[in-house]
C-alpha cells in the first residue's frame, strides 16, 4: 500500500493543500486543476490554468518558460545557432531577470548570448533603455554592427575615429535619448554620465568585461545609480563593506568591545539599506568576466546591492 501524504500551502498555484503525488509530477493541486495534462509541462499547466480562469501563483514559471521558448527561437533566427547547454543555464538566470556575473573564458558565448539577450529586450519592451559596456572602442564598433543585425532601429553607438557625420548624428541621438539600445566603453560613461543620468534607471545594463569598467572605480557608482538605485545607497553599501572588512580583522585581533560596536553599525547600516531599497525601481545588471578575479574592494557593493559577487556566480 503506498502513501499519498497531502502538505499543507504547498500547492504552486493557490498555496493551499496539494497531495504529494501532484507535486512530484509538477502539477497544481486537483482543485486548481482536476485532469493532468500530457507531458505536465509548465506551458501546457500554465495554459490550462488560463484557460480556467484559475492561474495565480503559477503563472511566475509559465510565463518564464514561454520567454525562455520565444528566447531560444530568436537566439535561433538571429544567429543561425542554437542555444549551448552553458547559454541555457545562462538564458533562464537573465529571463528571470536576475543580476548576477557570467564568468567564463573567450569562445563560450557569452558575448552572443548577451547581445541577443539585449535585442530581445529591446524588441519586447518599449518602455526602457538599455545600456551595452565595452571594453573598446574598437568592440563598440562590432557589438553596434552586430546589434544592428538583430534589431531595426534604435541603436546608437559612440567611438572617437567615426566619421564626422556619423559622430554627430550619433552625439545628437545621446543627448536627446533617441535610442533603445546605446553602446558605449566605460571612458564615455564617465564623459557622458549626467546627460545618460537623465535617462534613467535603465531597464538592462550589460557590462562586457568589468576590468575595464573597474579602472575607473567611481564607475562602479555610476552604473548602479543609471541602474536605479541613489546615491545614499551606494555611498551607505560601501560604508557597509568597508565595516565589515574592520569587523574581520577586530575578529581576528579578538577584540571584544569594537566587535560590538561594528555589530551595530552594520546592523544599522543593513536596516537603512533595506529601507532604501524598497522605494527605488531597479534595472538589471551582467557583468561578463573571463577571469573572475577583479581587484580592488570596490565591487563587493555589487554583493550588498545586487546580492552577487564578480566570480561567485555561475562560473565555467
Amino acid at each position: 500500500m503506498s502513501l499519498n501524504p497531502t502538505f499543507r500551502h504547498l500547492c504552486p498555484n493557490c498555496g493551499k493543500e496539494i497531495t504529494s503525488d501532484r507535486l512530484e509530477k509538477g502539477l497544481p493541486c486537483n482543485k486548481c486543476l482536476e485532469a493532468e495534462i500530457e507531458n505536465n509541462d509548465p506551458i501546457s499547466i500554465g495554459e490550462a490554468l488560463k484557460k480556467k480562469g484559475n492561474l495565480y501563483g503559477y503563472s511566475w514559471l509559465y510565463y518564464l518558460e514561454k520567454s525562455y521558448n520565444d528566447f531560444k527561437q530568436f537566439f535561433k533566427d538571429k544567429t543561425g545557432y542554437y542555444l549551448s547547454s552553458a547559454q541555457k543555464s545562462w538564458a533562464r538566470r537573465l529571463l528571470y531577470p536576475e543580476s548576477f556575473s557570467i564568468v567564463a573564458p573567450t569562445g563560450v558565448g557569452k558575448t552572443t548570448l548577451l547581445m541577443v539577450y539585449t535585442a530581445f529586450r529591446a524588441v519586447n519592451e518599449s518602455d526602457k533603455k538599455f545600456l551595452y559596456l565595452t571594453p573598446t572602442e574598437n568592440l563598440v564598433a562590432q557589438t553596434a554592427e552586430r546589434l544592428k543585425s538583430f534589431i531595426n532601429d534604435g541603436v546608437a553607438f559612440y567611438y572617437s575615429s567615426m566619421p564626422k557625420k556619423i559622430k554627430e548624428e550619433m552625439l545628437a541621438k545621446i543627448d536627446k535619448g533617441d535610442y533603445k539600445v546605446l553602446i558605449i566603453t566605460p571612458g564615455y560613461l564617465t564623459k557622458k554620465y549626467n546627460k545618460l543620468k537623465e535617462f534613467s534607471p535603465f531597464g538592462l545594463i550589460v557590462v562586457d568585461d568589468v576590468d575595464s569598467l573597474l579602472r575607473n572605480s567611481k564607475n562602479i557608482d555610476r552604473v548602479l545609480i543609471l541602474l536605479g538605485f541613489s546615491e545614499e545607497s551606494v555611498e551607505t553599501a560601501y560604508k557597509l563593506v568597508t565595516k565589515k572588512m574592520d569587523y574581520g580583522i577586530a575578529l581576528s585581533n579578538k577584540k571584544e568591545e569594537k566587535i560590538k560596536q561594528l555589530e551595530q553599525e552594520i546592523s544599522d547600516l543593513q536596516l537603512n539599506l533595506l529601507t532604501n531599497n524598497n522605494e527605488e525601481i531597479k534595472g538589471q545588471l551582467i557583468i561578463a568576466s573571463a577571469t573572475g578575479r577583479p581587484k580592488g574592494i570596490k565591487h563587493l557593493i555589487f554583493r550588498e546591492l545586487l546580492g552577487f559577487e564578480i566570480g561567485g556566480e555561475l562560473t565555467i
